[in-house]
């Protein structure tokens, strides 16, 4: 509210500053504070934006061209808004625990709901000889890479599909299987994807739950 008011707009201005380059520093929530800072322009006059970014930039004074076929605008923003309502509510038609899943999660309504720990082991196998593999494409992920992938189902997923295609470009067919184990929360590590299943040769589906995807009822136990 103080940013609606002249005299306290510098004021609010500066505390929402700090309170933003805090949240960035301590939360490592990405562009998240920063893309909130930019609406402060929006409770200054433009006449004062102007002077600050704009000085040597002449004022438009022309009146804004009036649309007289708006129907247009109509089809497509409607769609639009519908589609940015519906969207971050799609993880209430899949299967499974989103926290757990992620499946519907990206887009949404769901910041800092959850974190996730664990790790990702990869075993790759010759499916002609049966004979264990090494990936390059494997030992390039490194650091915070490795950290993010090892707990998120559709980079563990990517990474897998990767592999697969390294090997590919070989004259190998390579099965490629995981030991992925990751804990919500706080929560002990549990398996997250099945370690029988052929990530390489595995599907994504975007709309719907992943079938290799390991899923818990509310005791922990495993649902099979």
């Amino acid at each position: 509210p103080l940013l609606l008011y002249k005299k306290t707009r510098t004021i609010a201005f500066l505390a929402s500053l700090v309170f933003h380059i805090f949240n960035s520093v301590t939360l490592e929530i990405g562009i998240f504070p920063f893309f909130a800072l930019s609406f402060v322009v929006f409770f200054y006059p433009p006449e004062k934006m102007r002077r600050i970014f704009f000085k040597k930039k002449p004022v438009v004074t022309d009146e804004a061209p009036v649309y007289e076929n708006r129907s247009i605008l109509y089809y497509f923003f409607i769609p639009y808004f519908i589609v940015q309502l519906l969207l971050p509510l799609r993880h209430h038609l899949i299967k499974g625990d989103v926290l757990w899943t992620e499946e519907g999660h990206r887009l949404s309504w769901r910041m800092m709901l959850r974190s996730r720990d664990g790790f990702t082991e990869f075993k790759i196998i010759d499916k002609k000889t049966g004979l264990p593999l090494l990936s390059e494409s494997l030992r390039a992920v490194k650091g915070k890479q490795k950290y993010t992938m090892a707990t998120k189902p559709d980079l563990v997923w990517q990474m897998a599909q990767i592999i697969r295609e390294e090997f590919e470009a070989k004259g190998i067919d390579a099965a490629v299987y995981v030991n992925s184990q990751a804990g919500i929360n706080g929560a002990p590590l549990k398996p997250l994807i099945n370690p029988h299943t052929d990530l390489g040769a595995a599907k994504w589906d975007y709309f719907w739950h992943n079938e290799w995807m390991l899923l818990y009822d509310d005791k922990g136990n495993l649902i099979k």
